[in-house]
């Protein structure tokens, strides 16, 4: 009898404790799905962490994150962002996509092709959404002063630097448009720095720089040993546009290099802030407002900052560079405020 009682006595505190552990699990449960919702709906009180995809060290778009990132975690509550540089800048889409980044910086033609699933990203990532237009990150084309080259259409069996394989791809198409075929063109693929030196030796004859906003190397190299910008002919500048309206080519203005003082052209990277569609609201709503009322701050940090304005994302609006449809709830609940779309 007694050995019955204890034995019950044991069942009934194995019942009860697993009646507490179940009780206990389910209100972590429904307080864990409380927090997510808190997130979904755009709970400004509810803290945002996480990671910024700049670009690669020392580069245009990793000097400028890092000024976009203090203004963001300088002019927000409860937003506190790093910054991360991925090994290529191919690698942001894929970060945003599967939550390892909050923003990235990219060219609107790569996050088309991410978007698509198309070229180096092997399925659609639809987890994706733009934020703003930022500035146009133009390619150019530029010789010593003293070369005999004068045009793009000239660069038939001419030595020419590019700093890698998706460079060297869209300023193929761009010559392609002038009528040369750009498989008689000798590549040579160099890190800016060697790219510089190389053409300071005669190494090679053409390089492919990321000329504006402003770049150190070329601004030494015009400086020291004089440089000028290859002609684009319209006919092949409108070609050109008109095939490939996501690298269409923009204007260098005149005395933004030492000796150059006439406008030159270049290939255009539209250059475009993303996030992840699964940041709230309010928070996006919060980065858009904090980088446009403050871009003075980012300027002094580079000054691509000038150009991440109001009239730049309409612009890009526009022209087709982003559309307005896809733009991240938050920020088009700020560009409507503004009267930038309807």
């Amino acid at each position: 009898m007694i050995k019955r009682l204890n034995s019950m006595r044991y069942l009934l505190l194995v019942v009860l404790a697993l009646v507490l552990v179940v009780g206990c699990s389910g209100k972590d449960e429904d307080t864990s799905t409380d927090a997510d919702d808190g997130e979904k709906t755009g709970d400004s009180g509810a803290p945002l962490s996480g990671a910024f995809a700049t670009g690669s060290s020392g580069g245009a778009y990793n000097v400028l994150g890092g000024g976009m990132l203090k203004v963001i975690n300088d002019n927000t509550e409860n937003i506190n962002l790093n910054a991360t540089t991925p090994p290529s800048v191919s690698q942001t889409p894929l970060a945003l996509s599967d939550g390892q980044a909050v923003l990235g910086l990219g060219m609107m033609d790569m996050m088309k092709r991410a978007e698509e699933g198309e070229g180096e990203f092997d399925e659609p990532l639809d987890n994706i959404a733009p934020i703003m237009g930022l500035y146009d990150n133009v390619m150019t084309v530029n010789v010593l002063e003293d070369s005999d080259l004068t045009n793009l259409n000239e660069l038939e069996g001419q030595k020419v630097g590019v700093a890698s394989e998706s460079t060297k791809d869209a300023i193929a198409e761009f010559i392609k448009a002038t009528g040369i075929d750009e498989s008689k063109i000798r590549w040579e693929y160099l890190p800016y720095a060697e790219m510089t030196e190389a053409i300071k030796d005669g190494n090679i004859d053409v390089g492919v720089y990321t000329g504006f906003p402003r770049n150190g190397l070329l601004e030494e190299l015009a400086s020291t040993h004089g440089i000028r910008f290859l002609e684009i002919d319209e006919d092949a500048r409108t070609k050109f546009d008109e095939e490939f309206p996501l690298w269409a080519s923009s204007v260098i203005p005149a005395g933004t290099y030492p000796g150059v003082d006439e406008d030159a052209y270049g290939l255009s990277y539209f250059t475009v802030l993303y996030t992840n569609n699964d940041v709230s609201e309010q928070h996006i709503y919060d980065i858009t407002k904090a980088i446009l009322e403050n871009n003075d701050a980012i300027t002094e940090v580079h000054p691509a900052g000038e150009y991440i304005t109001l009239e730049k994302t309409k612009e890009y609006i526009d022209r087709d560079v982003i559309d307005p449809e896809k733009l991240h709830p938050g920020a088009k609940k700020y560009f409507k405020e503004q009267g930038i779309i309807d």
